[in-house]
């Protein structure tokens, strides 16, 4: 994704799938099962987003919180969550993207507070 691709009217989902060497990171918490259940699901379930909103799911490298991860960064909500399985791919999808409702459960507790809406 380069910055000349990015449309202001859409909704970016980054998931860090970076593997590291030694320590903590994403890739060895399921990231890449939870981003492909996150593309597809999303491919499926475009047409339940208001008419002409895309979201977007992209695969990325660190995020820089290696510690707190593994993390999904939603944009341009700003909101970062954190997941135990694929399966809370569809929670975000379904409640966060759909219903436009945050998930306070999935927040991730050191990167974003606990919000309302």
């Amino acid at each position: 994704l380069k910055m000349k691709d990015i449309n202001a009217n859409d909704t970016y989902v980054f998931v860090c799938c970076n593997q590291r060497l030694t320590g903590k990171c994403c890739a060895n918490s399921g990231a890449e099962k939870f981003y492909d259940t996150m593309k597809s699901e999303l491919r499926e379930k475009q047409n339940l987003f208001q008419k002409g909103r895309k979201v977007k799911v992209v695969k990325t490298g660190c995020l820089g919180k290696c510690a707190f991860g593994p993390n999904v960064l939603v944009m341009p909500d700003n909101v970062w969550y954190t997941y135990q399985s694929a399966h809370d791919a569809t929670k975000i999808i379904d409640q966060h993207l759909v219903e436009g409702r945050i998930i306070n459960e999935l927040i991730n507790p050191y990167l974003s507070k606990k919000l309302t809406v």
